[in-house]
């Protein structure tokens, strides 16, 4: 019997590690997203394969009325961090509803998009990305300053943190929130152009582009 107890014993310590390994990595895997290094131009996805960046968010946190960012990129076998700030304002795209995070410039790379999307939809999602229908899904378009590779990331984001913390600073688009009438107007405009960054990258009509459903 006390044979048969250590036994038992051992396999729920074995099964306590293996439960504890496993959280951990999911915790680290919930702050990692991917996507793919477009270049100059947008182009059609065929397959996940092609998915070759990758983002982790190391930070993002609330500071005062603002957020703080970290971020950890890695494409092309080297990785660059960027640490930047910006404001959340809530997307007026009454389809999608969301929030527009507007971060500040880092030293090589403009982040000209960063979008939160609850209940994503799909005919908003890159094609191959149809699994992410219906998720919290966060969107991320950056410039590489010194190439100007255009860099994308579309993935769900399951950190609940986050997503309560870019909720939380959401300043809605009203006078109250801004200097004077222009603070406000030129805000609207620079949110106008995060919902629709992607319009300089397209290809030219006639040629397959990401809106394109394959049959």
């Amino acid at each position: 019997m006390k044979i048969f107890m250590i036994r038992i014993m051992i396999m729920l310590s074995i099964t306590l590690v293996g439960a504890c390994s496993a959280l951990t990595g999911e915790s680290a895997n919930e702050n990692k997203i991917t996507g793919v290094v477009y270049g100059e131009k947008i182009f059609a996805l065929d397959s996940k394969d092609q998915l070759d960046a990758k983002l982790e968010i190391n930070k993002l946190e609330t500071k005062n009325d603002s957020l703080d960012v970290d971020l950890t990129l890695s494409y092309d076998g080297n990785e660059f961090e960027l640490v930047t700030s910006g404001k959340v304002y809530p997307s007026e795209n009454t389809y999608t509803g969301g929030y527009l995070v507007d971060l500040n410039e880092t030293e090589n790379y403009m982040i000209i998009s960063f979008k939160l999307e609850e209940e994503a939809e799909e005919a908003l999602l890159l094609p191959i990305n149809d699994d992410l229908t219906g998720k919290t899904v966060v969107k991320i378009a950056m410039l590489d300053k010194n190439t100007d590779d255009l860099i994308y990331f579309e993935d769900m984001l399951s950190n609940s943190q986050q997503i309560n913390d870019i909720k939380e600073v959401s300043q809605e688009l009203t006078l109250d929130n801004f200097d004077d009438q222009q603070a406000l107007n030129e805000q609207k405009e620079k949110n106008h152009y995060i919902e629709s960054w992607f319009t300089p990258f397209l290809e030219p009509v006639g040629e397959k582009n990401i809106t394109e459903k394959t049959e």
